[in-house]
């Protein structure tokens, strides 16, 4: 669950930065889209689930964010592929990506989820970006994003990136994580090298290097 102080802590850092660009990678239904686009920031915001795409762009229309939103409906990966999507029945906001190999095409039926992943490095055909701040939360698939978006960290400011980590503390995915933004001057603002004592939702800052 995302607390708000996660929001206040987002709204804060683009509140005086008026160029830079607001992704929300996994964006469920908005709060945090939706409040950065209510300060006149350019947000993109990206989903897989169909559902969580509709009422992204009927808040959008109810709130005449249109000209500072632009939502995608699409998953996010390490290569263009068809995937299938979980979800938990009783949260929406956990709806989780699978290849659909390691699902088993047996237990693919007709009312699976399935939706095609695109690289986050794609998005650099379709928006000139400059510097962006970073919410993602794409339920246990981060690393897989990542490994994506390195032609997009090479080439793109980023500010900040919040991340859901709670499914990497103290594993590999999470030694690639950290390792992967520290390539591209992103650190963890908790000063604990031990991943698996971090908390559920980190925040990676840029640093200059010296």
């Amino acid at each position: 669950m995302w607390e708000g102080n996660l929001v206040t802590r987002i709204h804060n850092i683009l509140k005086n930065e008026p160029d830079v660009v607001f992704l929300d990678i996994g964006a469920n239904v908005g709060v945090f889209s939706l409040t950065v686009a209510k300060l006149g920031r350019t947000t993109v915001s990206v989903d897989a689930l169909e559902g969580n795409v509709a009422r992204l762009c009927q808040s959008m229309r109810d709130g005449k964010l249109s000209d500072h939103m632009i939502v995608i409906h699409n998953a996010l990966s390490f290569q263009r592929e068809k995937v299938a999507l979980g979800t938990h029945k009783k949260n929406v906001g956990g709806t989780y990506v699978k290849k659909l190999e390691k699902m088993g095409l047996d237990k693919i039926d007709q009312s699976a989820l399935v939706v095609d992943a695109i690289l986050l490095d794609d998005l650099l055909e379709i928006f000139n970006f400059k510097r962006v701040v970073i919410k993602m939360d794409v339920e246990t698939f981060e690393a897989n994003v990542l490994k994506g978006a390195d032609k997009f960290f090479s080439t793109v400011q980023v500010d900040y990136l919040l991340m859901e980590f709670v499914a990497h503390r103290g594993k590999d995915s999470g030694n690639f994580i950290v390792e992967f933004l520290k390539k591209h001057n992103l650190v963890c603002e908790n000063s604990n090298k031990n991943h698996a004592t971090w908390s559920g939702e980190v925040m990676f800052k840029r640093v200059v290097s010296s």
